[in-house]
């Protein structure tokens, strides 16, 4: 293996093939050595069968293992598990000629601990090698983690109160309501069919109020899994703002952990509320499938479509579910849809299967489109 400061490289040639000077070469080259040694980023020059050939010392000084140890071994042996078949296809776009741009794994440190990695990196395919910088945005990912979890927090926090404290005072004016028009009933039957209109209007206030609540905190997620809550969550959106909003399930990804499937379905439920507050939507069609070992979670409407990136505003809906992406190692992409609309994509790592028990998702598509009555899947 040659040395970084070995190699003597051809920009020490001026221009019109003139040798500069060996004074001014030497300074020139000294100054590249100097900075590829003393930079806080990670350096690295790799082949593209997956070996390191150069590193800069930042990479013992971020992971504690030793530039020979990194080079020893291919460098899939140091990413995260559930990262690896991810950066095996971000290394193929690489190997085919693409670059790569915030592209994101962990890395597995020496004393046992993980730290998140952001990449940028070239191709060389003429030399068969890739030029790349890393950074540790460990620090990044936990703030991250954090402002979500607060996030989660908070609307757990609302789905209690709406539960225990507007669906229950709603339940007892209702009861009022019933007890009113029964002694209302003998005296005057217009009186009393108005109290009872009261009590029927309050019992769909207490059945939209509940399915608030479950959106705002699926707890149910946990029981019947990722499929069966996506597709309630449709029937429930459809009802509730009087729009097609449908799941379909098409060999979804195995069961994954609940905090993996909790990220998903937020992801989802940001993307339809976007579609009817910003987009207008009328039609929404919501899928999860999988595909060569990665799951896909699709979301699509016939919305005004969403501004090209050059006009988009970073709203705190787009950053969430960009930051629940980064949790899960995924990919999320939001394109115009023709001749109208917004597809949002999320390309996910399917984890090795959990052991769990969930209830069949074959009929979810049957059950899944909107509602014509929202009473019969309410429970």
């Amino acid at each position: 293996m040659e040395r970084f400061d070995q190699i003597k490289p051809l920009w020490l040639r001026g221009s019109g093939g003139q040798e500069r000077s060996c004074t001014q070469s030497c300074a020139a080259y000294d100054e590249l050595l100097r900075f590829f040694e003393e930079s806080s980023d990670l350096l690295c020059i790799a082949d593209f069968h997956g070996q390191y050939k150069r590193l800069n010392p930042a990479w013992q000084r971020a992971l504690g293992w030793t530039l020979e140890e990194l080079r020893a071994r291919p460098f899939l042996d140091f990413v995260h598990p559930d990262d690896r078949m991810v950066t095996r296809t971000e290394m193929d776009r690489l190997a085919s000629g693409a670059a790569t741009v915030a592209f994101e794994n962990r890395y597995r440190c020496e004393d046992g601990s993980e730290k998140w990695l952001q990449w940028i990196a070239s191709p060389l395919p003429g030399r068969q090698e890739i030029y790349a910088i890393a950074r540790d945005v460990t620090r990044q990912k936990r703030l991250e983690r954090e402002i979500i979890d607060t996030m989660d927090f908070e609307r757990e926090r609302m789905a209690r109160e709406l539960h225990d404290g507007l669906c229950q005072n709603l339940a007892g004016i209702a009861a009022l309501s019933a007890s009113l028009a029964r002694r209302l009933d003998p005296l005057s039957g217009a009186q009393a069919e108005s109290a009872r209109e009261i009590g029927k209007l309050l019992g769909q206030t207490m059945r939209q109020a509940r399915d608030l609540a479950r959106g705002f905190d699926p707890l149910h997620l946990e029981v019947v899994g990722l499929a069966t809550a996506l597709a309630d969550f449709c029937t429930n959106t459809g009802a509730l703002f009087e729009i097609v909003c449908k799941f379909e399930f098409k060999k979804g990804p195995p069961p994954m952990d609940a905090q993996r499937e909790i990220h998903l379905y937020r992801i989802a439920q940001e993307a339809v509320n976007n579609a009817i507050t910003h987009g207008r939507a009328r039609h929404i069609d919501v899928s999860l499938s999988s595909s060569n070992g990665q799951g896909i979670l699709a979301i699509q409407d016939d919305g005004i479509g969403i501004p090209e990136p050059s006009e988009r505003s970073q709203g705190s809906g787009l950053n969430t579910m960009a930051y629940r992406s980064r949790l899960l190692g995924a990919e999320l992409t939001l394109q115009r849809r023709l001749p109208q609309g917004t597809v949002v994509t999320c390309v996910f790592p399917q984890p090795l299967a959990i052991l769990s028990i969930r209830p069949c998702a074959s009929k979810l598509n049957k059950n899944s489109s909107a509602a014509k009555n929202p009473d019969s899947h309410r429970r």
